[in-house]
């Protein structure tokens, strides 16, 4: 058996769905929460987070300075691509979906009906930067 710390079982991240612990993320608005599986997304190197987001949370425009990948692990996710929340260019995205964006590529979303758990990947440090400063909630008191 090779004994290698990427190929070690016993030292390797192993995270239960009941374990991962989510916290209100204040870059996002309306009470989003995140969850650091593996790296942190604000520090520099890879990192896989999770997200939850409340049913009916519209994700006003917004970039990241990050390549991403995002899979829907449950909930209906709608996305979209442009400058400006416009409904009629969100797509379905049901669990198990995955899609990527580009760095800096405007975009936003909509979980409608219900809660969504999204997870994704990237290298850091990332962040929110919002199309309209107004969006952002660091910006409200």
């Amino acid at each position: 058996m090779c004994e290698c710390p990427l190929c070690n079982w016993e030292t390797s991240t192993k995270i239960r769905p009941g374990d991962v612990k989510f916290l209100v993320n204040p870059e996002a608005p309306n009470g989003v929460q995140s969850a650091n599986l593996i790296g942190q997304v604000k520090k520099p190197g890879f990192y896989v987070a999770r997200f939850k987001l409340p049913p009916f949370e519209q994700q006003p425009a917004h970039t990241h300075p990050d390549d991403r990948t995002y899979t829907v692990i449950s909930g209906m996710m709608y996305s979209g691509v442009g400058d400006k929340f416009n409904p009629e260019k969100l797509i379905e995205l049901p669990p198990g979906s995955f899609y990527n964006m580009p760095k800096d590529m405007p975009h936003f979303s909509w979980t409608q009906k219900g809660e969504v758990i999204m997870q994704v990947t990237g290298t850091g440090p990332s962040g929110f930067v919002y199309c309209d400063p107004a969006d952002d909630p660091r910006n409200k008191s």
